[in-house]
This record gives structure tokens, C-alpha cells and sequence, in this order.
């Protein structure tokens, strides 16, 4: 009969403990929920109130030097309610995608707040990778707005309302995706390299499909990183896993696993030499794949050429043309101007010229007449061409020939 109490006690015990246990464990769940919950709280009222009292509330639970840090701040707002699902993922995802230190903010199913403390930072290249990163994973219509520099966080009230009023531009440009208040700042600063203007270039050139141009834009942002410099290591890979980036936006070029092998083994490089012979390789590869590509896309050069030929008099916008030979734009100039050794555009001006000394020589039609049949709408600027082209003007050309 004792015994038998005795294992009794002992379960109750072993139970009151479990108990105790759960009970205490809960208690640290719900505490550490409060303590999560309270500076997004504190920090969402005090940005859209711009009550200074709040701040004095919020000392206890929120980190001041942490807010005293930042800097910038980043919005995302999106046409759909995103950011009330899945947000652990999306935050996992963007942080591995940018490699940045941020405080995120939810202010809404539909806008989000990234606060960032970097100073020597490119802030536009950063919103643009962000930018990619969401059209790529998700669907949906993003838009990346980028704060002002601010350095006291009692600005940061009127930052976000200025950075509002900034995002308010997707509803007058629908081609555009990125807004920055300092863009227009740092087009005025031409002797400046930005690195969000290098890689603009550098996304153009690969669109175009234009290596030489794409070789001479990262030897600029090669040099600039070249010596030690005001930014950090972290950074200056992210600069440079932004050109691995671009290159991989390029359908042929494009493969996710690719894409994150590389990233990642530029992560690890120790030093800036690494960083570049890396990045150089996948420029390399990029160009070997062009080089590929062309065997098969030489062909359609003569046909090109022989169109030009039969078609002088019509318009023969490059446009025009790529798209009746299903090709880029920016490819067919390239590829024309690899396989001819002269672009597209002057090949059609030299053949025109041609053709307009032909028929002031041959026939008696009169300028205006021979101007519409080689293909210029403007008589002036046919003249302007012409002479540019024969060194004279098509009178004195038709006189001079006459006499021969």
C-alpha cells in the first residue's frame, strides 16, 4: 500500500513539474511575443503621429541606438495584400538575396519598411536588386521607393512622408518600377561614378548584347573597387554579385541554380582579386554563349543585307527590322557589326547614298523625287546627308557627273 503511494507521489510530482515547466516556458513565449510585438508597435505609431512623447515611451522596450543608427529607409508596396502571408520566407529570401543588414517593418498588407544604417552605400542599386528580386520570385506589380538621406531619427517622420508622396510617381510612369529621391542628384554629379549608373549600362549592355560596351563598363567599376576604399567588403561584393546578377537576367544566359552557385562562391572570395576574376569568368561565359549563338544567327545577315537592298525606299528602322528577323534589336546591330565590320545604321545611309548618286546620274528625277525614293521623308535632312556623304550637293554632283 505504501509503495503504491509512493508511485503515486511520484507521477503527481513528475506531472506538477511538466507543469511547471509549460507553464514557465509559455510565460517566456508570451514575453518574448510582447517584447517582439511592442518596436514594431512603438516605431509604426511614432513614423505616421511624428509624436516625439512616444519616443520617450518606447525607451524601455526598443533598442534607441539601434534607431539612432539608421540612415535610409526603403518602402515596398505592391498592388496586392503580399505581406500578410508567407512573411518569415519573403524576409529569409530578400536577406539572402541582398546581403544587407535591415530592420523590417510591416505597415500594411500592401507597404512594407526597410530601415538600413550603411552610409557608404548605393541605395538605388540596392531598391533596383530588390526590385528584381521580387519580379522574379512573385507575382504582382512591385514598386521600390528609396528615402532620402536623413541622419536624426526625428526626421524620419517627414522622410516617410516624403517618401510616400515619391512612391505617388507609379501612378504618372508605368514603365517605371524604382523612385529615388536622390537619382536626380546623382545625374547632376556626372564626375562622380555612382554604382547604380555603372550597372545601368551594364544591364543595357548585356540587353543589347554588346560585350565591348559591357567590358568597358565593369573595367570602370573594377577600378573604382580596385584600392581600399570607404566601403565595406560586404558591399563591394554586393556591387559585384549585382553584375553576376545581370548577366543572369539574360534568357539564354539564365539559370537559377547557376545563378546562385556563383553568387555564393563570390560570398566567399577572401580578397578584391578574387571578387573580379570571378566576376570577370561569368562575363567571359557570357561572351563564350554570344559567340555560340552567332553560328547559328550568322545566316540571317545576307537576308538582312539583301532586304536593305530591295526595300532602300521604305522605312527601315532597326526596330522594324529585328523584329522581322526575330532578333533583339540590340543583337542584330551587334551581330551585323561583327559579321560586316560596319553598323547596320550606316550600312543603310552608304547604300542610300549610293543609290541617290545612281538616279541623279541615270535619271532626270528631281531632289525632292530621288529624296523619296532612298527613303528620307525630310528633304533637308536627305541634303544635310548627302553632302556629308559626297562632299557636295546633289546639283553640283548631277553637273559633275554630266560633264564626265
Amino acid at each position: 500500500m505504501d509503495e503504491k503511494l509512493t508511485v503515486n507521489d511520484e507521477t503527481t510530482k513528475q506531472e506538477d513539474i511538466k507543469s511547471a515547466l509549460y507553464s514557465e516556458a509559455w510565460e517566456q513565449e508570451t514575453e518574448k511575443k510582447e517584447r517582439d510585438f511592442l518596436p514594431p508597435y512603438f516605431l509604426q505609431n511614432y513614423l505616421y503621429s511624428g509624436n516625439q512623447e512616444i519616443l520617450s515611451q518606447a525607451e524601455e522596450f526598443v533598442d534607441m541606438d539601434q534607431w539612432k543608427s539608421w540612415n535610409r529607409m526603403i518602402m515596398i508596396e505592391t498592388d496586392k495584400n503580399f505581406f500578410d502571408s508567407g512573411e518569415r520566407f519573403f524576409l529569409e529570401a530578400l536577406s539572402d538575396t541582398i546581403h544587407r543588414k535591415f530592420y523590417y517593418l510591416n505597415i500594411g498588407a500592401t507597404q512594407s519598411l526597410l530601415f538600413f544604417s550603411d552610409v557608404y552605400c548605393d541605395y538605388f542599386l540596392v531598391a533596383r536588386q530588390i526590385y528584381q528580386f521580387l519580379k522574379q520570385k512573385y507575382i504582382g506589380g512591385f514598386y521600390v521607393g528609396v528615402s532620402r538621406h536623413f541622419e536624426k531619427m526625428q526626421e524620419m517622420p517627414t522622410v516617410l512622408e516624403e517618401l510616400e508622396k515619391l512612391l505617388e510617381g507609379k501612378f504618372y510612369n508605368s514603365q517605371k518600377n524604382v523612385f529615388s529621391e536622390d537619382e536626380e542628384e546623382q545625374y547632376r554629379r556626372p564626375t562622380e561614378s555612382q554604382d547604380s549608373q555603372i550597372m545601368q549600362k551594364i544591364s543595357e549592355d548585356i540587353r543589347r548584347k554588346d560585350p565591348e560596351q559591357l567590358r568597358e563598363h565593369f573595367r570602370i567599376l573594377a577600378d573604382k573597387y580596385r584600392e581600399k576604399n570607404k566601403h565595406s567588403a560586404m558591399y563591394v561584393k554586393f556591387v559585384f554579385s549585382s553584375v553576376i546578377q545581370e548577366l543572369c537576367q539574360d534568357q539564354q544566359f539564365a539559370e537559377e541554380r547557376k545563378l546562385e552557385r556563383e553568387v555564393e562562391k563570390l560570398y566567399r572570395c577572401s580578397n578584391m582579386d578574387e571578387v573580379l576574376a570571378l566576376t570577370e569568368g561569368s562575363i567571359a561565359q557570357f561572351e563564350e554563349l554570344l559567340e555560340y549563338s552567332m553560328k547559328e544567327l550568322r545566316s540571317k545577315i545576307p537576308a538582312v543585307k539583301s532586304y536593305v537592298y530591295e526595300h532602300y525606299g521604305e522605312n527601315l528602322g532597326i526596330d522594324m527590322l529585328a523584329d522581322r528577323f526575330d532578333l533583339s534589336p540590340g543583337y542584330l546591330s551587334y551581330l551585323f557589326k561583327k559579321e560586316t565590320g560596319i553598323s547596320l545604321k550606316r550600312f543603310i545611309r552608304v547604300f542610300r547614298m549610293e543609290k541617290a548618286g545612281e538616279l541623279l546620274c541615270t535619271t532626270d528625277k528631281n531632289i525632292v523625287q530621288i529624296s523619296k525614293a532612298v527613303g528620307f521623308s525630310n528633304v533637308s535632312y536627305f541634303y544635310r546627308s548627302f553632302w556629308r556623304y559626297y562632299g557636295c550637293s546633289p546639283e553640283s554632283y548631277r553637273k559633275i557627273t554630266d560633264k564626265k
